[in-house]
């Protein structure tokens, strides 16, 4: 049976919470509402599922936050950059179709993209990254009052522009070689993208909060767009390069693509393995950043605590979007919001997963209050020699949930006060339980974050915030150790 509940949050205040939900459900809401008073977004929307079920959904705060609308169920974010998921799983359908070949030179599909003696691109170059063309820049054409009927009309935004390098020999990410991919898709089909994915995706899926955002005409479920700590932003348009981004959704539709999409439901089984596989440059290197590696359209890398997992995040004026599943453990997540905030979301998606497929039990929780000193190490490179943290922390149960306060002096407390919009205390929850130790995922303005309480005789939490090393050592306990 799927578990799906709604609980209105008010900004700034934690949300109350169903007596009747279980554990991980109150867990992950608790999560996802401490997320929200921090993060900056009126409003949040998360979901996650777990062997093809829907464990759990929450929302947070508001759609329309002059007129205190809540975020509901139904509400549709943008989804930014995670659109390029569904971009790529068309052309790969395209491809088992023999519509498309992705290793075919982009002029077969879209002859007015200009020849380059740097180099044939293909779709495999596009959708790993490695095409040559650049990003948004300063010297593209893109006129706001221009109409763009097709994506092969909008090829005289950037089609001028040279190649970064040769396709293949480099990763630069890229908005506009996901355009491209969908002026192929188009050219090739003779069908516009948005009847394309509505054929290829929405309508075997079922996906019905998903769809083509139309400036002009949005639905009635489409929330407000806002910026981060701040008030709504004017309405911008995304026609242009629609499949890059410019998609409307839910969380729920997007743990159901990205469940389908891992079963074999969209693609062939080879085809998935495929685009879950790390592509290669020209020298035979896989492509990757410092963070992930890159297949055809996913971000592949492992979790907090090293399982593998494949997903793709976004972001766009009035929208932070992630979509991640784990492939050891067969869940998914997705968090939406309606303003840019984090620039670590995947960690927060992965453990607000956590939160909702593991029940903790209660007794484990480890309550009491103690003061703590320790390190805290804003600058990664510079860790610091003596203790530079100190404050308190307090541990107690909250309707079912193990929850943490961290109120910091010192170091910590200094950063935290230097924030556009500062905070004076982290809120962690228990989300887990490993050999010798907690796992309790605490909500900063960077998104969600580890932070283990090792059990024994020297009790403390250790963690990073954004690569910020968090070591802390309780003394003065004031209740018993479990």
């Amino acid at each position: 049976m799927i578990k799906r509940r709604f609980v209105p949050a008010i900004c700034c205040a934690l949300s109350t919470l169903l007596g009747s939900a279980h554990a991980g459900e109150t867990t992950a809401q608790h999560l996802l509402d401490s997320l929200q008073v921090v993060s900056g977004a009126p409003g949040l929307s998360a979901a996650v599922m777990k062997d093809g079920e829907i464990i759990w959904t929450g929302q947070s705060g508001f759609t329309d936050a002059e007129r205190l609308i809540p975020i509901t169920e139904r509400t549709q974010f943008r989804i930014a950059s995670v659109s390029k998921l569904f971009a790529a799983a068309m052309a790969l359908k395209l491809s088992e179709a023999e519509v498309l070949n992705i290793d075919d030179d982009i002029r077969v599909y879209v002859p007015d993209w200009p020849e380059n003696a740097a180099g044939e691109i293909t779709l495999r170059h596009l959708a790993a990254h490695i095409s040559g063309i650049a990003h948004y820049t300063g010297d593209d054409n893109y006129d706001p009052t221009a109409s763009y009927p097709s994506l092969n009309d909008s090829l005289s935004i950037y089609a001028h522009k040279p190649l970064l390098f040769s396709p293949g020999e480099k990763y630069n990410y890229s908005s506009y070689g996901y355009a491209l991919m969908g002026a192929a898709i188009e050219n090739a089909t003779s069908a516009s993208f948005e009847e394309n994915f509505r054929q290829q995706i929405l309508e075997p899926l079922s996906l019905t909060g998903t769809e083509v955002e139309h400036i002009d005409a949005l639905p009635n479920d489409a929330s407000h767009l806002f910026v981060q700590h701040g008030g709504e932003i004017p309405r911008n348009d995304q026609h242009h390069v629609v499949g890059a981004t410019g998609i409307l959704s839910t969380p729920s539709d997007l743990v159901t693509f990205a469940d389908a999409y891992m079963r074999g439901a969209i693609v062939r089984p080879d085809l998935r393995d495929a685009s879950i596989t790390p592509a290669t440059l020209n020298n035979g290197d896989p492509v990757s950043t410092n963070r992930f590696s890159i297949g055809f359209g996913w971000r592949i890398g492992k979790n907090w605590e090293g399982e593998p997992v494949v997903h793709h995040a976004g972001v766009t004026p009035g929208a932070r979007s992630i979509l991640t599943y784990n492939r050891s453990r067969n869940f998914a997540s997705a968090l939406l919001s309606n303003a840019a905030w984090t620039s670590r979301i995947e960690t927060t998606g992965e453990l607000i997963a956590t939160a909702a497929a593991e029940t903790v039990d209660p007794v484990h929780c480890p309550t009491g209050e103690w003061g703590y000193d320790g390190v805290f190490v804003s600058n990664p490179d510079a860790k610091p020699q003596a203790d530079n943290a100190m404050g308190a922390v307090s541990i107690a149960q909250q309707e079912g949930v193990c929850a943490v306060t961290i109120t910091p002096k010192g170091e910590l407390a200094v950063w935290l006060a230097a924030l556009e919009a500062p905070i004076e205390h982290i809120n962690a929850v228990l989300v887990a339980e490993r050999p010798g130790k907690l796992i309790f995922a605490a909500a900063t303005p960077w998104g969600a974050f580890p932070l283990v309480w090792k059990t024994g005789d020297a009790p403390g939490f250790s963690g990073a915030f954004a690569s910020r090393t968090l070591e802390l050592r309780l003394h003065s306990a004031q209740a018993p150790l479990p």
